[in-house]
């Protein structure tokens, strides 16, 4: 089931550092250095666990491919005593445990988190994570449960998101989304911009836990 959502949505626009990780700086990734490492103790970059989130392959050149995630929902140790309130708390903005006494309990949080897998080199032990920020647009905000697939090809590739479930809304009808968005292109020298489309034949097509595939011929298929 869909997580519930803790806040309102993201803009998609963050600072990017001057430096980049892992994908190099023709890619169009940029690396937030201040999100999914330890500047302390040098941490390794990655995203928390989750589910309900979307995963493709974008084929960069014939030398570098990417995997994608988006969104999904993540599970944060509650950094409080279990007599307290509970705060819910994404990965995006979760502090790191305090020394005091810490409840077992987990909250399962929706999140709009841009992962990329830097698979390029045929050693998956050399494979590398690095958070991929945009350079602009709304974006799709906080989801689980929705689809995704890659449009177009290279640097000019595009990677759409439709429909899913935003637990803001409720558990029923109401919450599942029938929105597409595009980010791209994947390989823009300053980061993709995220664009919400106007589709009419989309319009109505509510859906969660769907799938989402391009064909030859350029059709977007949807099923389920």
């Amino acid at each position: 089931t869909g997580a519930a959502d803790t806040g309102a949505a993201d803009t998609g626009a963050e600072t990017r550092s001057d430096t980049d990780k892992g994908a190099g700086a023709d890619t169009g990734i940029r690396a937030d250095t201040e999100r999914g490492t330890d500047a302390a103790n040098g941490a390794a970059v990655f995203p928390l666990g989750r589910t309900d989130h979307s995963a493709v392959l974008w084929a960069h050149s014939a030398q570098k491919e990417f995997m994608l995630v988006f969104g999904g929902s993540v599970s944060t140790p509650l950094s409080a005593p279990l007599s307290a309130s509970p705060v819910s708390a994404s990965s995006e903005s979760a502090a790191p445990l305090s020394a005091a006494p810490v409840s077992s309990v987990s909250v399962a949080a929706s999140c709009s988190e841009l992962w990329c897998l830097d698979a390029s080199d045929g050693d998956p032990a050399q494979w590398s994570w690095a958070p991929m920020l945009s350079s602009g647009g709304e974006g799709p905000g906080k989801r689980t449960s929705h689809a995704a697939a890659i449009v177009g090809s290279g640097k000019e590739a595009c990677m759409l998101i439709h429909g899913g479930q935003d637990s803001a809304q409720g558990t029923g009808g109401k919450s599942v989304k029938a929105d597409v968005w595009l980010l791209g292109p994947l390989g823009a020298a300053r980061g993709p911009h995220w664009t919400r489309l106007s589709l009419p034949s989309a319009t109505g097509l509510r859906r969660c836990r769907h799938s989402l595939v391009l064909n030859l011929s350029g059709e977007l298929i949807v099923w389920g």
